[in-house]
């Protein structure tokens, strides 16, 4: 009776579903809306029943239930995939589509009578390509602490498809942040924390997708590439790395079509990436198959990637590349 009552509640905040964390396809059972039930503590007997991925990024085993708002293709109607339970709190959002540049706010509300454990700062932008969620703004650290029942988290996001010349961070703090660099597409706003008796490793994540229409983002090059050459198919450039004493290293990206890519990069993902963004933008504008940049590199190993690198596909354009770095 306690899950039954547990979950009508859950299912009763308007365009939420919920679902446990991985799982093959999802169900289609309704639940129509119920009184918030006062005194609704986790019960380590609340155990998953069938498993149903929502429309969103996927979690690590620490990730005990993910509550969806705004799955694809069922508008807002409330639906309920059967898993483990969870005291009533809802992610808001302020809108399911707009265009670029766009102002969303997403509000964590805690409608039960028990904290839910959560950050500020524990917040992840993500978008969607071709089937797989790339991460763009990881959590910034924070100290978790209880967000109170009655109290909400409210969140202020500006997003524009601006390309800064530098690096590309999101900007803001108290709930306030400008993220730039953005293409349309389809994101998701997430949150996670834990409810008493579970604990950092048996996390609930809030989840709330979106769209952004509007034009593709176009991967330019930073203001720190200069001395840019073109010569028998191979763009070469100087990268200013602000550090005197470092090690000169070379940075190469290569097309290689016959390798088998370690991971896919979209242009959200790469132009946060350096001195990766720079490279693509060389090898994308110029046409050729070979990119070497030169700089002083910080840190070990050489920008980041060293000698073995690693292989990549391009969602942009198709293309497999290898990126490495050594120091000469």
């Amino acid at each position: 009776m306690r899950r039954r009552t547990l979950l009508a509640a859950l299912a009763g905040a308007v365009g939420v579903s919920g679902c446990s964390a991985g799982g093959d396809r999802p169900g289609t059972p309704t639940a129509t809306a119920a009184p918030v039930p006062t005194g609704t503590p986790v019960s380590e007997s609340l155990a998953p029943v069938a498993a149903a991925p929502c429309d969103g990024p996927s979690f690590g085993p620490a990730t005990r239930r993910v509550v969806c708002t705004g799955v694809a293709g069922r508008r807002s109607r409330p639906v309920l995939e059967e898993g483990p339970a969870a005291p009533p709190v809802v992610l808001r959002r302020s809108a399911a589509r707009l265009d670029l540049p766009a102002r969303f706010s997403f509000a964590l509300v805690n409608r039960s009578d028990v904290p839910f454990v959560t950050a500020r700062s524990a917040w992840r932008l993500w978008k969607a390509s071709e089937g797989e969620w790339f991460a763009l703004s990881p959590p910034d650290g924070g100290e978790p602490g209880p967000l109170a029942p009655g109290t909400e988290h409210r969140w202020r996001l500006s997003l524009g498809p601006r390309l800064p010349s530098g690096p590309v961070r999101s900007v803001g703090r108290r709930g306030e942040v400008a993220v730039p660099a953005l293409g349309a597409g389809r994101y998701a706003f997430t949150v996670d924390g834990w409810f008493p008796g579970e604990g950092p490793d048996r996390r609930t994540v809030f989840q709330a997708t979106f769209d952004l229409g509007g034009e593709p983002l176009a991967l330019d090059p930073s203001d720190r590439l200069v001395d840019v050459s073109v010569a028998d198919g191979v763009a070469r450039g100087r990268l200013r790395t602000g550090c005197r004493t470092c090690p000169e290293a070379r940075y190469v990206l290569e097309h290689a079509p016959d390798e088998t890519p370690d991971r896919r990069v979209i242009p959200e993902t790469a132009v946060r990436a350096e001195p990766l963004r720079d490279a693509l933008a060389l090898a994308v504008e110029h046409g050729v198959d070979r990119v070497e940049l030169s700089g002083r590199s910080p840190g070990s190993p050489p920008f980041g990637v060293g000698d073995g690198g690693y292989a990549f596909e391009y969602l942009a354009t198709g293309r497999v590349y290898r990126v490495g770095a050594r120091v000469p």
